[in-house]
């Protein structure tokens, strides 16, 4: 019988957050892994969003240094357009201050 390989492994990282916390930048991204999974290219590949929070809408753009091709990536923004900012401003039980905006640069990769 033969093994099956292994899916890959989606990794975020948050290079720069100005105005919040990197972990805060990584929760409001948990809720998309399982998406982000169905994206997987089957020879590994790399994007950089970066994500600003404006009144209350976070707002995702592609930044350079992409390896994906453009199938993924509209598989990868699609996928991370589920993101939702509840009232408080966080999809973090327990975060109860909204914040005022900020921006972040994340890498995911796969």
């Amino acid at each position: 019988m033969e093994a099956e390989s292994p899916e890959p492994s989606v990794q975020l990282v948050v290079h720069r957050a100005d105005g919040v916390e990197p972990q805060k930048v990584r929760s409001l991204l948990t809720p998309s892994l399982a998406n982000l999974h169905q994206c997987a290219p089957g020879s590994g590949g790399k994007i950089n969003l970066e994500l600003t929070l404006v009144e209350g809408r976070i707002h995702v753009t592609v930044a350079p240094g992409d390896s994906l091709d453009p199938t993924l990536r509209a598989c990868v923004l699609q996928a991370l357009s589920r993101i939702d900012v509840d009232e408080t401003g966080s999809n973090v039980p327990g975060v109860t201050v909204r914040p005022t905006g900020f921006t972040s640069l994340v890498a995911v990769s796969w």
